[in-house]
């Protein structure tokens, strides 16, 4: 059973999202494009048509006010086409005094976790202390009921979305 979001697997992850915009979504817009939370703040300020916040940059902690997302408006004209190729998730956990954080990378066809241990007053993942890595083909799992990162069919998979996922979404630009 999984529950209060404290996993990073799809049946939990996904989560539904409704956006009202009157005179904008009046004829309703449907979409399965990845999207994050993060982007929901973005996407009111669009709204609103006040100005876009800045992009966040560096640690986030030491900023007053930026964003990690994107404005979702774009799909209310075109909800087909991607606005990301991928999104992230996390979820820290203590384990035997040790604190991990659960680093999710989802892109359409994988998802790819790893379990790095944390240091909470930095903010900085230790990559070579790790609790494990785990790996989704979406394809053909669709429940993400088998892990095959020791598949050596999937270690090129494994290899890029491991260098993805430590770059973050910065890493992106």
């Amino acid at each position: 059973m999984l529950w209060q979001k404290q996993t990073l697997y799809e049946r939990v992850t996904r989560s539904p999202a409704f956006v009202v915009i009157p005179g904008v979504t009046d004829q309703g817009v449907e979409t399965t494009t990845l999207t994050e939370h993060v982007d929901i703040f973005p996407t009111i300020l669009d709204a609103l048509g006040l100005p876009p916040v800045q992009l966040c940059s560096g640690n986030s902690r030491q900023e007053t006010l930026c964003t990690e997302g994107v404005s979702l408006l774009p799909l209310v004209s075109h909800p087909e086409e991607p606005l990301k190729d991928m999104v992230f998730t996390h979820v820290r956990r203590l384990v035997r005094n040790v604190v991990y954080l659960g680093i999710g990378l989802r892109v359409p066809d994988y998802r790819y976790v790893e379990w790095p241990q944390w240091n909470d007053a930095t903010g900085v993942a230790d990559w070579d202390n790790q609790a494990g890595k785990e790996l989704y083909d979406r394809v053909n799992d669709p429940e993400e009921d088998f892990n095959v990162v020791d598949d050596p069919a999937y270690s090129a998979v494994v290899a890029d979305l491991s260098k993805v996922l430590r770059a973050g979404w910065r890493g992106l630009s």
